[in-house]
Order: structure tokens, then C-alpha cells, then sequence
């Protein structure tokens, strides 16, 4: 990753299958008082299961290097450490075209470029710390019968950082528009849990949120309130918006949650929290309520549950359903985890993934038990047996949305 992720940010997660990680060189240098530092970088992208690609990236099995999509850059920060540093960073490479797809007399491989600079400072008098970073985007969509298409992007965030006692607070904001470079992923703004199968968006969206704190002296129970607003910069292309004037097609969020938290010394903890979200669709009441407790050495037990209502309007006018869960889990740190599963849901879609599972007469009960262990430091297996309905599921920062499923899965995976 460079910087926030707004020009690089290449992971692998084994829980979506993807592997984006780049295969080739990397160099790092910093002098010995960490004023300079340096970074290089380039390499051939691995390509995963992403369908955002396909059939227009190469989506060969075993691509040769000559067909995958490839990065060069690199990263410069100078500053004084412990107190701020500013950073210029580039990146410009080929994002390839499959030579077997259906518009292969189209297409060429498309060329694109990538710059950013960004400032930290991370000593405000001793209360907190600022940062932001500004991206541009330029893409040379290529065609071999029509006329080349130039298209361009900018991403700006920025995040504030305060502490006075007790309290704390995070702003933070959000200026993307039309960023679409594929191997990015600029920083989102909303608990994806939270989002109920709409993904927060990373390439055209402006809006803000504010988060507040507060560590109640004597019983070290903290209360917290989150507040987002976002909207998008355009719901259509310009060129095309002519032929929807007078259309309401606005497109917003506004989100509000607060709660709080108790931690006790030997790792024990309670968490609730509850709030509303809004969109175009409708509005979604929440709410959510985790707790852990050691048990044994390396050991714990804990409950995860989880609710929520929607209410639709407009188009979903009328559009009401509910869903419920509870996960208890038992682990074993480094070595082995057990979770069962309940979820009762009369959703009627599965969002995002456009396939059907509550339809009248379907069973809105789902039961799942999950097992992982670890066998070795280098081997994890996993083995799942039940029905899931489908939807968001989330892992490090990242969601994916995820067919229905009803069945055995096992999954090994090997860590080299």
C-alpha cells in the first residue's frame, strides 16, 4: 500500500480467494535519522478471482507476462520524524486486454498513470495529529477502430485526530471522483457491517463523518456517536444526464450509530450499539451487541448477534423485512475456533447478489456451524456445514458480496 491506498493497494485474502499482491521487486531506503525514505517498486499484478476484470482483463488460468497487468513507481516522504512528513508518490503501467474476448477487434491494452502528494503531521501541541492526500487518475482507454477515450480521476482524503482526557475525536472526509483504477482502494468512511449489502463507494462519492468518544472516569465504560453524510458527484455521465432532467436520481447516505463499550483487565468486554441509516431505498434501524470473556489460557468465548429492519420508500415502498442472528464462538488462540450460526431473515433479496432466497414458502431460518484449525504455521483448514443466505461478508476493511449457499465447504489454505 502506498500511502492511504488512494494510488496502490494490493492484498491478499484468502477468505475471497484473491490474491492481488504484485509479483516482482520491491526496494525501500531510509536515511539514518529518517528524514528521507524511499520506495520502489514494480512487478506483474496476480490477478485473483475479481470479476471486475472479466472478460475485458486477461483471465487466463495460467496468464504468460506478457498478458498481465503490470505496475512501475514509486514513493518519496521527507519530513522529521515524530512530528510530519510530505510525500510524493507516482505510478504508471498497462491494465491488459484478453486477445479471446468477443470485442478483441475492439480493444487494445489500455495505459495509465497514477499521481499523488499528501502531508502528515503528526504532533498538533501534543493533542492529536492531521493527514491528507490528493490522487490523480489518467487513463488512455485505447481502441483499435474508434477513437481512443481519455479518461480522468482525482481522489482527495483527509482525517483530523484529537484527544483532550477523556475524550476523543476522528473527522474525516472524502472527495472521489470518477477513480476508477482498479488496484486501488481508496479509504472508506462507513463500518462495513454497517452498510447492509450496499458497498461504500471508492470511485464517485463527497461526504464526511465525525466520530466522538468518551471514557467515563471510575467504571471505564466508553459512550460513543458516529454521524456520516455522503452523496454521489454524478448518477449518470454528464453526456447523458440531458435525458434525465427533471428526474429525481439523486444519490445519498446519511448514517447515525452510537453506543458503548466496557473492557475489563483480564481481556473481557461487552460492546452495543445502535443506530439508523438512510438511502434512496429506504431507511434501515440497527442494532448490535458483542461480548467476550477468557476462559483458559489463549482461550475465550464470545457472542455475536445482530438485527436489523428496513423500511423502503419510493420504488421499495411498501418493501418491509428483518433479520436476526447469533454467533457464540469458542477459541483456541493459534490452534482452533468452533462457531454456530442462527439467522432468521424474511429479506427478500439477497443484496447485491441478485438471487432470490425468502421467496414465499422458503425456509427463513438459517443454521451454520463452521470449524478452523490451524495444523501448521504455514496450513489452515476450514470446514463449514450448513445454509448461509448470502449477502455481505467482511474481512480486514474489505466486504464482498457472496452467493446463497446450503451445504459441506472445506477450504485449505497454505501460507508460503
Amino acid at each position: 500500500m502506498l500511502g492511504n491506498g488512494l494510488l496502490l493497494s494490493v492484498v491478499k485474502r484468502d477468505e475471497f480467494g484473491e490474491d492481488h499482491t504484485v509479483r516482482g521487486g520491491l526496494w525501500q531506503w531510509q536515511d539514518p535519522e529518517g528524514y528521507v525514505q524511499l520506495t520502489a517498486l514494480g512487478g506483474l499484478f496476480n490477478e485473483g478471482d475479481n470479476l471486475s476484470f472479466k472478460p475485458d482483463r486477461a483471465s487466463e488460468d495460467e496468464p504468460r507476462p506478457e498478458d498481465q497487468d503490470n505496475v512501475m513507481g514509486g514513493q518519496i516522504s521527507l519530513g522529521v520524524p515524530g512530528w510530519g512528513f510530505v510525500d510524493g508518490r507516482a505510478l504508471t503501467g498497462t491494465l491488459r486486454f484478453e486477445e479471446t474476448t468477443g470485442l478483441a477487434g475492439l480493444e487494445r491494452d489500455d495505459r495509465y498513470t497514477l499521481a499523488g502528494v499528501g502531508g502528515r503531521w503528526l504532533n498538533l501541541g501534543g493533542f492529536g495529529s492531521v493527514e491528507g492526500e490528493y490522487a490523480w487518475y489518467d487513463l488512455d482507454d485505447r481502441k483499435r477502430v474508434i477513437d481512443d477515450r481519455e479518461a480522468e480521476g482525482r481522489a482527495a482524503y483527509g482525517r483530523l485526530n484529537l484527544a483532550f482526557g477523556d475524550f476523543s475525536f476522528i473527522a474525516e472526509g472524502q472527495d472521489y471522483y470518477r477513480f476508477t483504477f482498479p488496484f486501488a482502494e481508496a479509504p472508506i468512511l462507513e463500518f462495513e457491517k454497517q452498510t447492509f449489502g450496499h458497498l461504500p463507494d471508492r470511485e464517485d462519492i463527497l461526504g464526511g463523518r465525525a466520530y466522538g468518544e468518551y471514557s467515563i472516569p471510575g467504571i471505564d465504560v466508553s459512550v460513543f456517536v458516529n454521524y456520516y453524510h455522503a452523496r454521489k458527484h454524478e448518477v449518470v455521465p454528464d453526456d447523458l444526464a440531458r435525458h434525465y432532467e427533471g428526474k429525481d436520481l439523486d444519490e445519498w447516505v446519511e448514517h447515525t450509530y452510537g453506543g458503548a463499550e466496557k473492557i475489563w483487565g483480564n481481556g473481557a468486554y461487552v460492546i452495543g450499539s445502535g443506530g439508523y441509516r438512510e438511502e434512496p431505498e429506504g431507511r434501515w434501524v440497527h442494532g448490535e451487541f458483542d461480548a467476550g470473556v477468557p476462559v483458559f489460557e489463549r482461550q475465550e468465548i464470545a457472542l455475536e448477534t445482530r438485527a436489523k429492519d428496513f423500511d423502503g420508500w419510493r420504488v421499495f415502498d411498501g418493501t418491509d423485512y428483518g433479520s436476526y442472528s447469533i454467533a457464540p464462538t469458542w477459541t483456541y488462540a493459534g490452534v482452533a475456533s468452533l462457531t454456530g450460526r442462527y439467522e432468521h431473515s424474511d429479506e427478500p433479496l439477497a443484496a447485491g447478489t441478485g438471487q432470490a432466497f425468502a421467496q414465499t414458502g422458503d425456509d427463513p431460518d438459517f443454521w451454520s456451524a463452521e470449524a478452523r484449525f490451524q495444523a501448521k504455521p504455514t496450513l489452515d483448514l476450514r470446514l463449514f456445514y450448513g445454509r448461509i443466505k448470502g449477502g455481505l461478508v467482511c474481512s480486514g476493511g474489505v466486504c464482498r458480496n457472496v452467493p446463497p449457499f446450503d451445504g459441506f465447504q472445506t477450504d485449505v489454505t497454505l501460507y508460503f
